[in-house]
């Protein structure tokens, strides 16, 4: 295998639990702010990557660009407001995930500009550059697979909360198979096919305000 494709693996599995982490401790946070006390008692509520590690989904994340991490159990009964709440809960890790990448990619920025001028330092530059990069794809990553209506993803709970309960009892019966059909999907590629020239857009607009900045 050729050094610097290796190299890329092994940089996508921090970069993997950091994004994975970072999605399930803010729902795991919001809800928790929200009087929720499950994320709490299944010890959810940490920035322990491997409480938020789930082995399918980092597979599907580091080949097929697309993926999850173990889902947080949250209980609706503890809202003020359960639809609301829910909406809530599910839509923040998103805007975390996207927040993030921002965050992620002015720090490629600042770590140009303090290691550009050390030549001692350029490989090091140039391997840190790379985390970066491909971390805030993987953020960006899980914020628009996020949005997919399919559990356990967040775009379904926030489908089932705006529907009624009658309909969303109907549509739970589907839930198996829409799963394997998106298995599916993510395995011969259309999934990337469908959202990677949406990523790759952001990206463009991310290294523009870089140019813009430093």
């Amino acid at each position: 295998m050729n050094f610097d494709i290796l190299m890329v693996y092994i940089i996508s599995v921090p970069a993997i639990l950091i994004a994975v982490t970072i999605h399930e401790f803010t729902k795991a946070a919001v809800s928790t702010a929200l009087g929720d006390m499950a994320p709490k008692t299944d010890r959810r509520l940490t920035l322990n990557p491997f409480k938020h590690f789930e082995p399918i989904g980092f597979i599907f994340l580091m080949f097929f660009g697309f993926g999850w991490g173990k889902p947080v159990r949250t209980s609706g009964v503890y809202y003020k407001n359960r639809t609301a709440g829910t909406i809530i809960t599910y839509t923040v890790p998103i805007l975390a995930d996207i927040v993030f990448s921002v965050i992620f990619t002015l720090c490629v920025g600042f770590t140009d500009v303090l290691m550009r001028d050390n030549q001692d330092l350029i490989h090091a530059r140039i391997y840190i550059q790379q985390f970066f990069s491909i971390l805030i794809r993987y953020n960006l990553s899980l914020a628009v697979f996020n949005i997919i209506p399919v559990a356990p993803l967040c775009g379904n709970r926030i489908m089932t909360a705006l529907m009624s309960p009658n309909n969303a009892l109907k549509a739970a019966h589907y839930e198996k198979i829409l799963q394997i059909i998106l298995v599916m999907l993510l395995m011969f590629d259309i999934i990337d096919g469908l959202f990677s020239p949406f990523i790759d857009g952001i990206l463009n607009l991310y290294n523009y305000m870089l140019n813009v900045i430093f």
